[in-house]
């Protein structure tokens, strides 16, 4: 009996002790090929291979050879011979487009172009110059809003004209931010002055002309959000059209059709409210 267990517990601690040294093994099999992965990455990374000699390369691996060394060589020469003379490309060369003058004599041009554009460019799709405010103002600000608005106005009527038309009114910010070309202040004369003067009004006034252009992208642009926009509208219009139709059809078969005029009168004065407030939001934010 005694011998019985004495050999199951030297059989216990053996398989044991293999199991042990299975797993040990494993793991350091694994470390290692872990280790042996990372070394030949970075060499690869580090260390990349050699260059084909031309010796050993295919008549064709020699013509892509001398294609590829001739396009680089001559990309190397062409921007020595710019860097030697100079001569800067195209699309380096920014020239800033100074307003001409207003027709007021004292018209005096600002430099402060929002976007000013390079006669190396092309020629905008919609461009109006030297729009001016309707009236003088005390500050500079209020006079280029009142300038923004008249231009605003006029690109719609320029985006109308176009082929096929488009029909959007866009908003003072993006006409000051995005199509704002150029401003210049415009002084009031000696004999605007004396007017003012003799009126009894403030003399300090002044115009101010601005310069907006519209490029073709910007048109695509904006072809493409009155695209989505007048979807949107639609979409809008559906829901509150299916909204009115299926509260009616509910509480009519809850009422059992004792209330069906009145339902059918509160159906479409949600429709005609519902209608309503999206040409409102249609009108507001310049959707056309």
């Amino acid at each position: 009996m005694f011998n019985r267990m004495a050999s199951q517990n030297c059989s216990t601690r053996g398989g044991s002790g293999l199991g042990r040294r299975i797993a040990s093994v494993l793991l350091i099999g694994f470390v290692a090929a872990a280790v042996v992965s990372l070394a030949t990455n970075r060499s690869t990374r580090v260390a990349p291979a050699p260059a084909e000699p031309m010796s050993r390369m295919t008549p064709r691996r020699l013509q892509a050879h001398a294609s590829d060394n001739a396009v680089i060589g001559g990309a190397t020469a062409g921007q020595q011979a710019l860097a030697a003379a100079n001569i800067l490309p195209d699309f380096a060369q920014t020239t800033t487009v100074s307003v001409a003058s207003a027709s007021a004599p004292d018209a005096t041009p600002d430099a402060d172009a929002t976007h000013p554009w390079s006669p190396h460019t092309a020629r905008p799709a919609v461009l109006l110059p030297h729009v001016r405010s309707e009236s003088p103002h005390p500050t500079r600000e209020k006079a280029l809003a009142d300038a923004v608005n008249v231009a605003r106005l006029q690109l719609r009527d320029k985006f109308r004209a176009l082929d096929p038309p488009l029909d959007v009114l866009p908003s003072a910010a993006v006409v000051q931010t995005e199509y704002l070309h150029g401003v210049t202040e415009v002084q009031p004369t000696a004999e605007d002055r004396a007017a003012w003067a003799e009126a009894k009004v403030g003399t300090s006034r002044l115009w101010v002309d601005v310069t907006v252009a519209v490029s073709d992208e910007q048109v695509r642009q904006l072809r493409s959000a009155s695209r989505v926009d007048r979807a949107g509208v639609y979409a809008g219009l559906a829901f509150v059209l299916l909204a009115a139709a299926y509260g009616f059809l509910r509480f009519d078969a809850l009422t059992r059709g004792y209330l069906t005029t009145v339902l059918a009168i509160v159906a479409a004065v949600v429709a005609c409210g519902g209608g309503a407030v999206l040409l409102y939001f249609v009108r507001s934010s310049g959707i056309q």
